[in-house]
């Protein structure tokens, strides 16, 4: 199986977050583990604006998706993506717009499983199995 971390999971890692490392423990045991430029680069515009400690997050971050594969956002997941924003806006439903990136990097790999805090965006998007902990 695949499956894609999305930002607040990289987050809750990096941070320590016990029921965040130990719930991809145990999905790593039996899948494939991704995340996307996108995301690396939500992390590391946060990092970037703390006061302290800048190199040791990114370090960190660094280390954590040496061991992920990293989807880049290429034509085809860009396209899928732009298809979900207007599926959805003419739903009347707006999401956050990376997300859209991200969902599109998702389905266009054959990855359905996303985990994430952010429920309540990516929950609003077909074909993607939203997980949480």
């Amino acid at each position: 199986m695949k499956i894609l971390l999305d930002t607040t999971v990289l987050i809750d890692i990096l941070k320590g977050d016990v029921r965040a490392i130990r719930q991809i423990g145990e999905l790593k045991k039996e899948s494939v583990i991704y995340t996307t430029t996108i995301n690396t680069y939500e992390l590391l515009r946060g990092i970037y604006l703390l006061p302290k400690g800048r190199e040791k997050y990114a370090e960190a971050l660094r280390t954590l998706v040496s061991n992920l594969h990293i989807l880049d956002i290429n034509l085809e997941a860009s396209e899928k993506a732009a298809l979900i924003y207007a599926e959805l806006r003419k739903k009347g439903i707006e999401i956050d717009g990376p997300d859209y990136l991200i969902a599109g990097a998702c389905l266009v790999n054959g990855i359905s499983v996303l985990v994430t805090r952010n429920e309540k965006h990516f929950s609003k998007i077909g074909g993607l199995d939203v997980r949480t902990y």
